[in-house]
């Protein structure tokens, strides 16, 4: 892995902590509100955020609660950020890709882990319908490989091939 790949997977870690650690934030802020603040009747952090957002509350408790939301805020301003930079430097990592990109039509995409759904006339040279890369080309999946949303996920039928002139 080069440096951009590595800070790209900084950033990426960092933003799924934060967006997985953001409603845990939120709870601690309302249940330490209501231990403070009995007499308010908020069902949830939702109904305590707009009370703050739009000036409900008043100026001293709301003053009190002002640095909890910025906080809740910044993490998510720094999880909108770190997920900009990680798509960014996704795009000069895929820039700087060199590889070829295999034509199915033209060229053999070689077998993989996920075998040929079906022989199909489309492309007679493929020998796997998924996507893939090795360490001089990478190849996209087949466009006629779908996903059936009506199949478990541990069916290992739920992808189909749905080329027209296919052949079992």
């Amino acid at each position: 892995m080069d440096k951009y790949e590595v800070k790209r997977l900084e950033l990426y870690n960092r933003a799924l902590s934060i967006k997985e650690n953001l409603p845990k934030e939120r709870k601690i802020i309302y249940e330490n509100f209501m231990t403070k603040h009995s007499s308010f009747d908020f069902k949830n952090f939702t109904s305590l955020g707009s009370a703050y957002r739009f000036n409900k509350l008043p100026l001293n408790i709301h003053s009190s609660l002002k640095p909890a939301m910025e906080r809740l805020e910044n993490l998510k301003k720094e999880e909108m950020t770190c997920r900009e930079e990680s798509f960014k430097l996704l795009e000069i990592i895929q820039a700087k890709d060199t590889r070829k990109i295999l034509n199915p039509k033209l060229d053999g995409v070689p077998a993989n882990d996920y075998p040929k759904l079906k022989n199909c006339n489309e492309y007679p040279l493929r020998k796997s319908c998924n996507h893939g890369e090795n360490k001089v080309s990478k190849w996209e999946r087949c466009e006629y490989m779908k996903y059936d949303n009506s199949k478990s996920i541990f069916n290992d039928e739920r992808w189909i091939c749905i080329a027209k002139d296919s052949m079992i």
